[in-house]
């Protein structure tokens, strides 16, 4: 792709540095909940985190960037300041939390990467067939025996996975209503192949570096979406075969892999924001007080760490949502994993 003269990976730099980071990010989630009837509040608070997400990822809003070809754009409640998100808990339960714990009451949260491996291995619908093996199996014990509390986390996976199937199918729809809205066909044609994808996959395993990466990607937002601020992980060891495959059967070129994977790299800073007049240092919980070293009264403190002229800020510069990408090392059995893909993925960071 080329449009007065400038690359595809020219534009989508120029969008992150010149739109994106100027942009004011907007809030969505903090004054939503789910006890929208009685039975609700009789479930687990496991059982309201899961439903939670389904309302999550079926009424955050989507976006859709110029020149990209991965979509999806997490929800500004993972964000280094703030922790909002649809409310889930009871009024006893918050009490608990912040009697109890730095952490939000809103949030569980560890720094253990997703499966990304096995989700484009199996996709969804793999690792479903998974659980409800695992529930077949504890309910052929006899009643006394079943793990009641292991029954209902499988519950809450099976929702959480529906609904990340029904956020892609979101993106989907909404590639294909940005296609016919389009005056270039090029564009146009890209849209409703990146739709067709999202009918796929994470549903099912990948088959090919494109998908691979669009359904890492999407699996990634939705967990940054839903109060889980987590890294990716070895990036260039489970996307290698599909990088590999599709280059050594000529279904893609390098050239064009680079631009998959800049649209790829480009979706984790989006959230960043450069403008000072944005950063929102209302939007903290106990635990980012502390992080920061003061409380969000002592501004300058609060959000310029090395002294009150510099530009530096935890939650927006340095944070980045934890979002660490580990490529090279050694593989399982030892030897050299560095790989094509560590070094263009090094490549097109720069």
């Amino acid at each position: 792709m080329e449009v007065n003269g400038k690359s595809r990976n020219e534009l989508i730099k120029e969008r992150l540095w010149n739109i994106d980071f100027q942009t004011k990010k907007e809030w969505w989630g903090g004054d939503r909940n789910i006890f929208y009837n009685e039975e609700m509040k009789s479930e687990s608070i496991l059982m309201r985190k899961a439903y939670a997400i389904e309302y999550t990822l079926r009424f955050m809003p989507v976006f859709i960037r110029d020149y990209e070809l991965i979509v999806g754009v997490p929800n500004m409640s993972s964000v280094g300041f703030g922790r909002e998100f649809v409310d889930f808990t009871t009024p006893e339960e918050k009490d608990y939390a912040l009697k109890t714990s730095m952490m939000t009451y809103k949030q569980y949260w560890d720094s253990h990467p997703g499966n990304y491996k096995t989700l484009l291995e199996k996709g969804v619908r793999g690792i479903k067939t998974d659980i409800y093996e695992e529930i077949d199996k504890e309910l052929n014990k006899t009643p006394a025996e079943v793990d009641q509390e292991k029954i209902e986390l499988f519950r809450a996976m099976i929702i959480a996975l529906d609904a990340l199937v029904g956020f892609a199918h979101r993106y989907a729809k909404l590639c294909l209503e940005k296609a016919s809205e389009s005056d270039d066909a090029e564009r146009a044609k890209e849209l409703t192949e990146i739709a067709h994808i999202l009918m796929r996959v994470p549903e099912n395993p990948a088959t090919s570096f494109h998908e691979a990466l669009q359904s890492m990607w999407l699996f990634h937002t939705v967990i940054h979406s839903c109060m889980d601020m987590m890294p990716v992980g070895r990036t260039d060891q489970y996307m290698y075969p599909y990088y590999k495959a599709d280059i050594e059967s000529g279904k893609i070129t390098k050239e064009y892999a680079r631009e998959l994977l800049t649209s790829f790299l480009a979706k984790f800073p989006e959230r960043h924001m450069s403008n000072k007049n944005h950063w929102e240092p209302e939007h903290t919980t106990v635990l980012d007080e502390a992080i920061g070293g003061a409380t969000p009264e002592e501004y300058e403190k609060f959000f310029f760490m090395l002294d009150s002229t510099s530009d530096y800020n935890y939650g927006t510069d340095a944070n980045h949502f934890l979002q660490n990408m580990i490529v090279g090392g050694l593989t399982p059995e030892g030897v050299d994993g560095t790989n094509d893909l560590t070094y263009m993925i090094l490549e097109q960071t720069e």
